[in-house]
């Protein structure tokens, strides 16, 4: 409004070819401050573009990189299984070993019993006639 007021009071006291003249001026003025934006708009299309190229060149990159992983843990999981099957077939041989060396033992024990009582009957003299 005062901007106006100031125009108003210079057309008045220079008359109307100097209100032409600041309203030229003014008109260039706008045009310059519009060319200025205009080029500081496309400069930040320009900027917008790069960033969602950027944007998507690093969604991609997270995308391949999550299915390497997902497929990494899927090995995993499946090597782990693995060794817990490999873990389970190894724990009952040893227990079936197990039960066969001490049923072995035991059979080592009695025929131990067996033949010291054969050296036991032997030591013995046989009764006199």
């Amino acid at each position: 409004l005062r901007l106006l007021l100031v125009l108003v009071d210079d057309v008045f006291i220079l008359g109307p070819q100097a209100g032409q003249n600041v309203a030229q001026g003014e008109q260039v003025e706008r045009q310059r401050f519009l060319q200025t934006l205009e080029v500081e708009l496309e400069s930040l299309h320009k900027q917008v573009s790069a960033l969602e190229g950027n944007m998507a060149e690093t969604g991609q990159k997270y995308s391949g990189e999550m299915e390497r992983l997902q497929s990494s843990l899927t090995q995993m999981e499946e090597d782990l299984s693995q060794l817990r099957l490999d873990m389970q077939r190894t724990k009952t041989s040893y227990e079936q070993l197990l039960r066969i060396k001490q049923n072995l033992e035991m059979e080592i024990a009695t025929y131990r019993r067996l033949l010291e009582g054969e050296e036991t009957v032997k030591e013995i003299p046989a009764p006199p006639k």
